[in-house]
């Protein structure tokens, strides 16, 4: 038989019938916005074999989703079109309401495209809820957490008769890309320098990195090594799952982001960053109704700060044996389920095993003098103010030094907004290097910040006594 589309299978189906039989299951979920479970199945009319299955929640009120928790069909029915019919015929049973059919990843929007040409469909948010093994290892040791697979695609499912299934190497069987890697700007200024500075960073970001990645994270094609990937989302599972069960999969993408996800490895700084569909979290958890996006933030890194931190990690290596200890820190980074749209400067995506920023990389003559001369010019200027700000009395020194700081750091947050260019931003450059400088001006601020904020704080005490 001819490789076809599942949606030109069922168009040349429904001009040749029979096609399909169906049966299908209810079962009382006690559920009070969606309280009946449907298992609908495709049968084979000749055989009476289970071709595939639908499951799917119906709701109370026709104007609520339908919520697809699994589509799949068995392994002699993929690429017919079984799963195409199971979705038409939930269309048939149910005209008019809206659907939570799937994934939110390129695969299934693609997927998505094919089943809906031709169709008037009507859909609601695309939200995931289930997962399946990955169709390239099938749950093997490289990806099982012992006792289910995240799959590749982001965790989430691409339908099982889909052209579109995600392939280990995170592209699509036609050599698609899955997604595109945001890339960091580095300055190149060729524009001789007007007057001498006395003082410039000249290590880590402001010089040539290393030539390849960590071994001990990464292998020699920039992937990170299975079992490391394998064991990080695991960690993830074995605290998450027990409070929000496995739908955390369909909300949540896991990121290795800072030094060691880039050429300037080394300090054992092992940062997690976590990124929250927030719309799909609050369809799954019910924990978190009706907080805004910001405060759930806040309540999720502080647990993971107290329950999943850890200063002395040791992870699996490649070669049998651990590596480590690493500072492991874990936490939800705002408005970065998509962590591209705050420009880090180095992002491996870890629930898609790709990378979302690629590492930046500077030539081997790169130095301070590559980036403007304007950028060294304001740093000086700050630290002059620095300078004349502990001069200052105390009180004043404090809340004249809190308020520098504060300026400061809203600026380099501009740096990885939409305006900004990332990690040589002059803003992040400028914070960059104060943190580098002698005396150490931008601890300095810090600490003036600190003290500032905990005087203010027993003052707004004593006025509420």
């Amino acid at each position: 038989m001819t490789d076809i589309s599942a949606t030109s299978f069922f168009r040349q189906a429904a001009a040749d019938p029979p096609g399909l039989d169906f049966e299908h299951e209810e079962v009382d979920t006690g559920g009070s916005k969606r309280p009946t479970k449907i298992h609908l199945h495709a049968v084979e009319p000749g055989t009476g074999d289970r071709m595939g299955t639908l499951t799917y929640h119906v709701p109370r009120r026709k104007a609520d989703k339908i919520l697809i928790e699994h589509l799949g069909t068995e392994e002699a029915h993929q690429r017919k079109g079984v799963g195409s019919a199971l979705m038409d015929e939930m269309q048939r049973r149910h005209p008019g309401t809206p659907i939570d059919h799937g994934d939110r990843t390129d695969q299934g929007k693609a997927w998505w495209d094919k089943y809906t040409d031709g169709k008037k469909v009507t859909r609601g948010r695309t939200i995931a809820s289930a997962t399946k093994p990955c169709p390239c290892c099938g749950g093997t040791g490289e990806h099982d957490t012992g006792f289910e697979c995240f799959h590749c695609d982001g965790g989430l499912t691409v339908p099982a008769d889909s052209p579109d299934d995600a392939t280990c190497d995170g592209r699509l069987p036609d050599g698609g890309q899955g997604k595109t890697a945001f890339t960091t700007p580095v300055p190149d200024n060729h524009e001789p320098y007007q007057h001498e500075h006395d003082w410039l960073p000249r290590d880590h970001f402001f010089a040539p990195g290393e030539k390849g990645l960590d071994p001990r994270l990464f292998d020699e094609h920039e992937r990170m090594h299975p079992i490391v990937r394998q064991h990080l989302l695991s960690l993830l599972n074995s605290f998450w799952a027990p409070k929000y069960g496995d739908s955390w999969q369909s909300w949540a993408r896991v990121y290795l982001a800072g030094s060691e996800a880039s050429h300037f490895y080394g300090n054992g700084d092992l940062d997690i960053l976590i990124g929250i569909d927030h719309d799909a979290l609050n369809h799954h958890v019910d924990t978190f109704t009706g907080e805004p996006p910001a405060a759930v933030d806040e309540k999720l890194t502080d647990e993971l700060r107290h329950g999943l931190n850890d200063e002395a990690r040791m992870l699996p290596g490649p070669d049998g044996k651990e590596t480590g200890p690493w500072e492991n820190t874990w936490y939800v980074n705002p408005s970065s389920y998509d962590i591209r749209d705050i420009k880090p400067y180095a992002a491996y995506d870890i629930t898609r095993d790709e990378w979302a920023v690629k590492p930046v990389e500077v030539p081997d003559d790169f130095s301070p003098e590559k980036l403007p001369e304007s950028t060294w010019d304001v740093f000086e200027a700050l630290q002059k103010l620095i300078g004349a700000v502990r001069e200052l009395p105390d009180g004043v020194r404090e809340r004249e030094g809190a308020a520098l700081y504060d300026y400061l750091h809203a600026d380099r947050h501009s740096a990885f907004g939409p305006e900004g260019t990332g990690l040589y931003d002059p803003s992040n450059a400028v914070w960059k290097a104060l943190d580098k400088a002698p005396d150490a001006p931008l601890q300095q601020l810090i600490d003036w910040k600190h003290a500032h904020d905990g005087v203010a704080a027993a003052t707004d005490q004593e006025k509420a006594a």
